[in-house]
């Protein structure tokens, strides 16, 4: 393990899942990143100009589920845990917000989230444990201060599969807030607050 400059130890295993996670994986629908110039859709997961992965297969299921030291088993009444990682950095589980899962569900407040460093437009990826079939997603930001979402504004979304990668907002202090739909039914909401330097 090397420290990166902001305290976040670097694990090869999480360069691995980040990589594979980035560029292993296709879009099956259309996919939707926040620009400077506004959202421009493309056939595929498109990132960023720098960070167009070469041309995969399309999966619905991503190569990994959380690392092995998450505590991110599922449990019957909630959805699965999902954790946030920068390219190469550890994976941080995020706060569950509002979900429908089972014959459950539970509505949650706008969260601060769980903390973790990024760097200035990063490629960050989503994982969730036992890697199942998603059907979209959806990653909008506000200001770390902000109470509700009031002023959130979209920063990636997807309407089919895997992989959940985007890169990192501009410098700043910020909640981002991921929505998944599950494609067997549910859906849930994740949270993180993304200090980028």
């Amino acid at each position: 393990m090397t420290p990166r400059p902001n305290g976040v130890r670097r694990h090869a295993w999480s360069i691995v899942i980040a990589t594979t996670l980035v560029t292993g994986c296709g879009v099956a629908g259309r996919a939707t990143v926040e620009g400077e110039a506004g959202a421009t859709p493309s056939p595929n997961a498109s990132v960023d100009a720098s960070l167009d992965p070469a041309p995969a297969a399309t999966t619905s299921r991503p190569p990994s589920a959380l690392p092995d030291s998450s505590a991110a088993a599922s449990t019957t009444g909630r959805p699965p845990d999902a954790a946030l990682s920068a390219e190469g950095g550890e994976a941080v589980v995020g706060e569950l917000g509002s979900y429908t899962w089972a014959d459950g569900g539970s509505d949650a407040p706008w969260l601060p989230g769980a903390p973790i460093d990024v760097g200035a437009r990063e490629p960050l990826a989503v994982m969730i444990a036992g890697s199942p079939s998603i059907a979209s997603w959806t990653v909008r930001m506000a200001a770390a201060d902000s109470v509700g979402d009031a002023g959130a504004r979209l920063l990636a979304e997807a309407t089919d599969g895997w992989p959940i990668a985007f890169p990192a907002p501009e410098p700043g202090a910020w909640t981002l807030q991921t929505t998944v739909r599950f494609a067997e039914g549910g859906s849930a909401t994740y949270y993180w607050r993304v200090d980028v330097p």
